[in-house]
């Protein structure tokens, strides 16, 4: 099953979206659990809320202040704050406004029509919770790929130097890992130290110099 976050600020529409997945889960093979979130004053505090859920994807309501003044963000801004913390993570804004939030996303895939929840998808190719599971898929495969590169990173590092890019993605895949995973991976403590290889690239920028120097000198001679 999957579990999925819904975060709207009026219960109605949080009503409307659980009865659609009701809906639909039966074509789905009741896939998906729906938690229903109200979006807090600060923006930091529901990100904080939304990583203790082990979710699998996140739909949110695009003018999450409509009714609540006290909100300071829009959905856009929620899902971009995220996605900080958990890159390439499915994440899906709900918008009767779809000029505002595409304007405001740099990603105008997540954006969808609400009225998608009261039944205006009998002509589509596939339903929006067909897509936000292909979403979750492909979520999973990239983590499993992102895995299998990582372990043959370690493998060699293990027996051999790796080279500059090398210690770049391993390091990189290391923080995408550890954000999306919740668990820390086996980085070599000599690699994922940042200092040590940067004085390691200033090192053999000074010994090329040197060498270079030398070269010079004995052409000299």
């Amino acid at each position: 099953m999957y579990k999925i976050a819904f975060i709207d600020e009026l219960d109605a529409d949080t009503r409307t979206f659980q009865r659609y997945v009701h809906k639909n889960n039966a074509n789905l093979s009741e896939k998906f659990e729906v938690v229903p979130l109200e979006p807090t004053s600060g923006i930091d505090d529901l990100i904080e809320i939304l990583m203790g859920l082990d979710l699998d994807a996140i739909i949110t309501d695009f003018k999450l202040n409509e009714y609540k003044p006290d909100v300071t963000y829009s959905g856009v801004q929620l899902v971009e704050k995220f996605l900080e913390y958990r890159k390439r993570f499915p994440c899906f804004v709900l918008t009767s406004f779809d000029d505002d939030a595409v304007k405001e996303s740099e990603d105008v895939n997540i954006i969808y029509i609400k009225s998608i929840m009261r039944g205006n998808e009998e002509k589509a190719r596939i339903t929006f919770l067909e897509r936000v599971e292909e979403q979750i898929k492909h979520y999973r495969a990239k983590l499993r790929k992102d895995e299998e590169e990582f372990e043959s990173l370690i493998n060699k590092a293990e027996t051999a130097e790796l080279d500059g890019k090398e210690e770049e993605r391993l390091l990189e895949l290391d923080s995408i890992l550890e954000s999306s995973l919740s668990k820390k991976h086996k980085v070599p403590d000599r690699i994922k130290d940042k200092d040590y290889i940067n004085s390691l690239r200033k090192l053999i920028e000074n010994t090329d110099d040197l060498l270079n120097q030398l070269k010079a000198k004995n052409d000299e001679d």
